[in-house]
């Protein structure tokens, strides 16, 4: 069965939401302004805000920009996420400090270890075709994730910052159309990195982004097949090619507001030398 979002009606008994609070000079929350009641002002959740962050900063996260991927990383890669969210748990004072960072980057990049072992196997699907378990696991929670910052918290959507994802085949024509428009509810959105690159999820690229606009978003990792989400883009600043520079292929939309091209092997081009990489496309030529 396709992943799917539930109604938009909020679940009762969901997580508390974080309040709005004024920030120091450090940007980082105030906690005892942030809500009232008793504060944990000892052991672990006495620490500064900066020096925890700092600790968890030692785990691993999805790394921005990543290597092309058309095969999951393995669920190491979300201990930084895991960490965050146990330790937003164990107090209310941690819990209003940390839960804007659990939700800052939406990550679906990995899959389980067991996952893993099965990346040559496909299986056939209910609407023709075949596909693997991993991209039925991967398509599943980017719904869950989805879910929960729209539709049971959507408070938590002003949190999200970055969002790495591996567009699949499986229920592709559901669970695009649902990310394309998600994104347009994440407005503090500032990077998207895409990666995914079958000539399904190409094609359908091109015709669900160019339904929208994302003007937050100033930084984009993909795939040269996947160029029709810059459409999108108005303020785009900086695009990161995860492929071979010579193949870059931009639409016109978002020529004139990118000020950074980089790519694999590290090169980059200022605007002067773009000619020699890249060629302006008007949306029309994607479809």
């Amino acid at each position: 069965m396709a992943p799917t979002l539930r109604p938009r009606k909020a679940k009762s008994g969901s997580e508390p939401t974080a309040r709005t609070s004024a920030k120091g000079k450090s940007g980082l929350v105030d906690q005892p302004a942030q809500f009232s009641g008793p504060v944990n002002l000892t052991g672990f959740a006495a620490l500064p805000p900066e020096l925890i962050l700092e600790v968890v900063d030692y785990f691993l996260s999805v790394p921005i920009p990543s290597p092309h991927l058309n095969r999951p990383l393995d669920r190491s890669h979300l201990d930084r996420h895991h960490i965050l969210r146990y330790l937003s748990q164990l107090c209310q004072s941690l819990r209003h400090l940390l839960l804007p960072y659990v939700w800052r980057s939406l990550e679906v990049c990995t899959v389980k270890t067991e996952t893993l072992g099965t990346l040559r196997v496909s299986v056939p699907s209910l609407s023709g075709g075949r596909y693997s378990p991993w991209e039925k696991e991967i398509a599943t929670e980017l719904v869950n994730q989805l879910e929960i910052v729209t539709i049971r918290n959507p408070d938590y959507a002003d949190h999200v910052h970055t969002v790495s994802v591996i567009i699949t085949k499986f229920s592709l024509k559901t669970v695009l159309p649902e990310f394309a428009r998600c994104l347009g509810l994440l407005t503090n959105l500032k990077t998207l990195q895409l990666h995914g690159e079958t000539w399904q999820v190409k094609r359908m690229v091109a015709q669900e982004f160019k339904k929208y606009r994302y003007p937050s978003i100033r930084t984009v990792v993909t795939t040269p097949g996947n160029l029709g989400v810059l459409s999108a883009c108005p303020n785009l600043r900086h695009l990161h090619s995860t492929l071979s520079p010579g193949m870059m292929w931009i639409p016109v939309p978002c020529s004139q507001s990118i000020e950074k091209l980089t790519g694999k092997y590290g090169f980059g081009y200022d605007r002067e030398s773009w000619h020699l990489c890249v060629r302006w496309l008007s949306p029309e030529s994607l479809d």
